[in-house]
């Protein structure tokens, strides 16, 4: 019996290049926000570049025994935002679990943002309340639940890292994960609005068997995804996790990784016209004073092998200027590969005693240099 079921409906999904074409839809959809079909237009166009933020505070510390932090004021992260949008456009990507559901807490958060002319980039994430009920027809019917309460979202990213099995924080960890994935997207595609825009993402990890083997399978799964997505998502840290750490041509890494990924969307069946949407990048800075002194505190020699594992040899010379320089690299590396969406993985620093500073402004709310690269970039776009 076939855990995964094959109910479609085929829409060819049409991209609007033009605001004329977006002007005819606006009026065909039952969306009450105005600019909607503005945004979904300049997110698909090939000639604009867009940026978002995730606002999670995420630390090493998480896998190294590290005692728990101090999570930052919602007051310095609230005034970061604000500053970083401006009048401009601007994503914050947020993650929801299928365990958790959707609270009202949730919708509290999203409803805020959204009123203060934020959009919204959600990622629905394949997390089973427990083992025994890792179901992805249920799934499907949840994203399917999500999507209809939440209109006022742009974007919806269906699973998270089902191609990455090694860690809880992936989706890929679940039994049934590519079929969740699978019919995830075409439960959302059956229900969204004509403004809204339908994904699911990828982490790099390289053109290789194991990477092929993941893309075709998704097609043999849902012939019709290549006609039920708006975009293909993917996570990448080059110089941290993929490729090799300590890379001395992070731009290089990053075309090398766009051409794997355009390749392998090819494999796919996917359309040259989907574009690609980067959604977790990032590259932190070291205080190397607070990570030897909490290193030595830890007295592990699996804490010592990760860190040298993933960040190799450059890791007391990963400074917030030279962050800042790698962010620009990056930014700039895009081009040409039709990259319509850029976000940073974070915004803001955890509060430990780690040092390890993923964000663009520190844990008391100073900005890095990185900060004034992102929101220069977010002017520009």
């Amino acid at each position: 019996m076939s855990l995964f079921r094959f109910t479609r409906v085929v829409t060819v999904l049409m991209i609007c290049f033009a605001l004329g074409s977006c002007g005819s839809s606006a009026r065909s959809s039952n969306s009450s926000n105005p600019s909607s079909c503005w945004l979904k237009c300049s997110i698909t166009n090939p000639h604009s570049l867009r940026f978002g933020i995730s606002t999670a505070q995420f630390s090493l510390g998480n896998y190294l025994g590290v005692p728990n932090y101090a999570s930052v004021k919602q007051s310095i992260v609230d005034k970061a935002l604000k500053e970083l949008k401006g009048s401009r456009t601007l994503f914050v990507h947020l993650y929801l679990g299928w365990k958790g559901g959707l609270t009202s807490t949730f919708v509290k958060e999203v409803n805020q943002l959204t009123n203060e002319g934020f959009s919204i980039d959600l990622a629905l994430r394949y997390i089973p309340s427990t083992i025994s009920v890792e179901d992805p027809i249920q799934f499907g019917i949840w994203v399917e639940s999500v999507i209809k309460a939440l209109p006022q979202v742009g974007v919806f990213q269906v699973t998270n890292e089902t191609n990455v099995n090694t860690t809880a924080d992936s989706d890929g960890y679940y039994k049934y994960a590519l079929e969740a994935l699978a019919d995830g997207v075409a439960s959302a595609h059956r229900v969204k609005k004509s403004n809204q825009l339908i994904g699911f993402n990828w982490a790099y990890t390289g053109l290789n068997e194991s990477s092929q083997q993941f893309w075709m399978t998704l097609r043999k799964l849902d012939p019709l995804i290549g006609n039920e997505i708006d975009f293909a998502g993917v996570d990448l840290y080059p110089g941290t996790y993929n490729p090799p750490p300590s890379s001395t041509n992070i731009g290089g890494d990053i075309k090398s990784e766009l051409a794997s990924m355009r390749d392998l969307m090819d494999l796919a069946g996917f359309k040259s016209s989907i574009p690609i949407f980067i959604q977790e990048i990032g590259w932190p800075s070291i205080n190397s004073t607070l990570y030897k002194n909490n290193h030595i505190s830890i007295k592990s020699s699996f804490a010592s092998k990760f860190i040298e594992n993933f960040f190799g040899k450059d890791l007391y010379d990963r400074t917030p200027k030279t962050q800042a320089n790698i962010l620009k690299e990056m930014i700039a590396s895009t081009a040409g590969f039709n990259v319509r969406l850029f976000e940073w993985f974070d915004l803001v620093d955890a509060d430990n005693g780690l040092g390890d500073g993923w964000g663009l402004v520190s844990p008391n709310g100073n900005e890095k240099p990185a900060f004034k690269v992102f929101a220069s970039a977010i002017s520009n776009s």
